[in-house]
């Protein structure tokens, strides 16, 4: 699971019904999901949204070390209903850096098994 805070700058509620994403690094796919939401985020408001995430740790050593620090991008797709149109898709786009944990810094991860 990861966190994801989602701003609403509208003066109404923007009910959410589901999300889809997709992180990469340099062309190489780090992880991707979708979770259904179902929540409304309050307006004028950000709400913090937990997601589930499944990483290919072959995938991810192709482009990460250790310490390192990679670039990444993070596609975005957020699904709510329209008044008189109904459902839509909002899609957003995020870069950044994300900072790789050495192993020392791997024990304050919140690891969770997976059900």
């Amino acid at each position: 699971m990861f966190n994801v805070d989602v701003q609403n700058p509208y003066a109404i509620a923007l009910p959410l019904l589901d999300i889809d994403y997709n992180i990469v690094s340099e062309q190489n796919k780090l992880f991707s999901g979708q979770a259904d939401l179902n929540t409304t985020i309050p307006a004028a408001q950000s709400k913090t949204i937990a997601l589930p995430v499944q990483i290919n740790y072959s995938d991810l050593i192709k482009v990460a070390r250790l310490g390192s620090t990679i670039p990444y991008q993070a596609n975005i797709g957020l699904s709510f209903n329209a008044p008189v149109i109904g459902k839509m898709r909002l899609p957003l786009s995020k870069t950044g850096n994300l900072k790789i944990p050495t192993i020392s810094q791997a024990g304050n991860l919140l690891w969770q098994q997976r059900q």
